[in-house]
């Protein structure tokens, strides 16, 4: 008996970890898969990513909102995905960025091109740019 819940946990503790990812469309969007940090990328660069030192971070798993900010909050984003998060799939997401030098809202439809465990790797081919969210644990 203890045998079969053993197997039956390491079964599912393998599933659940793996990582599902699409391959790329763009040069663009291969280099962001790449990245493992938590954050706002764009044209496969880094723009900002989540460090415990200088940022807070913010997630609302039930609303499926999560936000990155500085200290000062005048450098962040946050992202609430409007629609079901699921690997593969479009989603519509509604995201406020602000920089040193961008202050933009979007309403987009983007693509979950990667899932490792709690992990989301949400990518918008139009405007090469994507997020790295966590819902949960």
């Amino acid at each position: 008996m203890n045998r079969k819940v053993l197997m039956l946990s390491l079964i599912t503790l393998l599933v659940t970890s793996c990582t599902q990812v699409r391959p790329p469309h763009s040069i663009e969007e291969e280099k962001f898969c790449n990245y493992t940090e938590l954050g706002f990328y764009n044209e496969g660069r880094p723009l900002i990513v989540y460090d415990k030192y200088q940022h807070q971070i913010s997630i609302n798993s039930q609303r499926k909102e999560f936000r990155i900010q500085n200290d000062n909050q005048d450098i962040f984003f946050d992202i609430k995905v409007l629609s079901t998060l699921r690997f593969g799939e479009s989603v519509n997401c509604d995201l406020h960025l602000k920089t040193q030098r961008v202050n933009n809202h979007y309403i987009l439809k983007s693509d979950v091109v990667k899932v490792q465990n709690n992990k989301y790797w949400i990518w918008n081919e139009e405007y090469k740019s994507g997020v790295i969210i966590q819902f949960g644990l």
